[in-house]
């Protein structure tokens, strides 16, 4: 008799991966798993000079590319070698751009602001007066008068940008308010007439006694010389508008 051996067929390497990304922004980490059959040793080269003998290496392509990625695998019986590409894209920064609906107003002052930004992911408001807000498109009111320096930064993954507008908030216009007082309202004639102004906001006084006759002094004294029953007004202005006031006089015949 005689005995016959019969060995194994040798079982050479084959070289298999994956990856969890193949393309992105750099830097770019990609995560490589080994699929490979009957590998003892693992050569990584990804393209862009590093290398790796780890089974299951990651790597971070920092600069914007296209790059092959290498696994050899290797055994007693051989080698074996699988390819696959990776594109690293530049970084898309955010640039930051918005408008409003008004840049000035009288307080209470509500601005509507709207977001023109490119490549945004995150907003952040400062309005200027202590609020801010990380909508897109916010709306604030800005109670106090002043000047105000509204910045919006917006950010991505890769960076971030600002840009920014003065808003200018002025005191409510105050309208006149016309009011007077008179030391007599009644009396015989000639009767001498005191008249104090105790109007608000006021800038020119005008005022009519009723018998023909006026004065722009603020507290004129008039005398009526005929008896009779007079309408004194006190017309005020100031730039936002004017008021009138109106009172009686009565003089009497002497006894």
């Amino acid at each position: 008799f005689t005995n016959i051996t019969v060995s194994e067929m040798p079982k050479s390497p084959v070289a298999a991966f994956s990856s969890n990304v193949t393309d992105g922004y750099a830097p770019l980490t990609v995560q490589f798993t080994d699929l490979s059959a009957n590998a003892a040793e693992w050569n990584w080269n990804f393209g862009d000079g590093e290398t790796s003998t780890v089974q299951n290496p990651a790597h971070t392509y920092s600069t914007a590319g296209e790059y092959n990625a290498t696994l050899t695998v290797a055994n007693a019986n051989g080698t074996g070698s699988s390819s696959s590409t990776i594109t690293a894209f530049e970084p898309v920064l955010p640039a930051a751009a918005f408008s409003s609906n008004t840049t000035s107003g009288n307080a209470p002052l509500t601005v509507q602001f709207t977001d023109l930004s490119e490549n945004a992911a995150k907003w952040n408001w400062d309005f200027g007066e202590g609020n801010s807000s990380s909508e897109q498109s916010p709306a604030n009111t800005y109670y106090t008068p002043g000047n105000y320096t509204t910045i919006l930064t917006v950010a991505n993954a890769n960076g971030t940008d600002s840009k920014f507008t003065n808003i200018t908030v002025s005191e409510m216009p105050k309208s006149p308010v016309a009011a007077f007082s008179s030391n007599v309202t009644d009396g015989y004639a000639p009767l001498t007439v005191q008249f104090m102004d105790l109007s608000e906001n006021a800038e020119e006084c005008n005022w009519n006694f009723g018998d023909e006759t006026a004065s722009s002094e603020q507290n004129p004294v008039h005398t009526y010389s005929v008896a009779g029953n007079y309408t004194v007004s006190l017309t005020v202005n100031n730039e936002d508008g004017q008021s009138t006031e109106t009172g009686s006089i009565a003089v009497n015949e002497n006894p």
